[in-house]
């Protein structure tokens, strides 16, 4: 997607907030803004590494990476904060040119 179409996507979703926020009373709904980074609009996305155990109802766990958990904190926090689910994995890729230089 190029830099116009995402920003113009972006605009959109504002404008979708906007509009959803008159339909709730007053400060019930906060309209969400994207950040801006050089005259473009940015979108900060996480993920939460746990699914509380009563939201994961009966999913498998999934093996937590030791790239992302390399000392095992988050291993032993199933026990008591949650389930480590194919949900809460993040995956990166690359894509190689053929001359073999990386692209982020």
């Amino acid at each position: 997607m190029g830099c116009q179409a995402f920003d113009e996507a972006v605009a959109g979703m504002v404008a979708v907030t906007q509009k959803m926020s008159r339909m709730y009373r007053a400060g019930s709904f906060l309209t969400w803004m994207p950040e801006h980074q050089n005259q473009h609009f940015m979108l900060s996305i996480s993920n939460r590494y746990l699914t509380p155990h009563h939201l994961a109802k009966g999913e498998s766990p999934c093996h937590i990476d030791p790239t992302i958990d390399p000392h095992g904190y988050l291993q032993q926090a199933t026990s008591y904060s949650g389930v480590h689910l194919e949900d809460n994995q993040v995956l990166y890729y690359e894509r190689i040119h053929e001359d073999r230089s990386v692209i982020a």
